[in-house]
């Protein structure tokens, strides 16, 4: 699909743009592409799974977004690498219904020890088939994401993560359309 061809003005002189990316899944990576692009990120992308390390904060990342006075884009997913789309563990009915409520407020406390301002995406791509939080597997639907998501939202809110802010990314497709 083209992209419209408008001409916008550009950024007022006093608007602020961030930039960052997502490198690597290891903290090594990092320090190379801000080298070769010769810039310090402002914000970077990490990912976090429900089911691995224990489902912790990644922590690990602190020296090198937060004490470089970064932001954590941070993808939350509720999956773990063994987990398939229509895997029942992880549906939108096992947040609904409570199920993961306590883990949910614990990595809300560990946001608020990490300290640094993290955007959290929970769920994202919910517009596809392929993870189990999806709105056409596992049982799952719009509705349903919604309601989950808000709970997910709630609970965070309710531990005090006041320097969590709140990302939603769909894919650039839906799979189905």
């Amino acid at each position: 699909c083209p992209r419209p061809t408008k001409n916008l003005p550009p950024p007022s002189a006093t608007s602020t743009m961030l930039w960052g990316a997502f490198v690597d899944h290891g903290l090594t990576q990092t320090v190379n592409f801000e080298a070769m692009v010769g810039r310090q990120m402002d914000m970077q992308a990490v990912f976090a799974s429900w089911g691995e390390n224990n489902g912790a904060f990644p922590m690990n990342y602190a020296p090198l977004i937060r004490d470089k006075g970064k932001t954590m884009i941070l993808f939350w997913d509720p999956n773990d690498a063994s987990s398939s789309p229509n895997d029942s563990r992880y549906s939108n009915d096992t947040i609904i219904n409570g199920s993961w409520d306590s883990y949910i407020k614990s990595f809300a406390r560990q946001i608020i020890q990490y300290g640094g301002p993290v955007i959290l995406v929970p769920m994202e791509e919910m517009n596809g088939r392929w993870f189990p939080w999806n709105g056409t597997v596992n049982n799952n639907s719009a509705a349903k994401f919604i309601t989950a998501w808000r709970r997910i939202h709630d609970l965070v809110i309710a531990e005090g993560a006041t320097n969590g802010k709140w990302g939603w990314a769909v894919n650039s497709n839906s799979v189905p359309d």
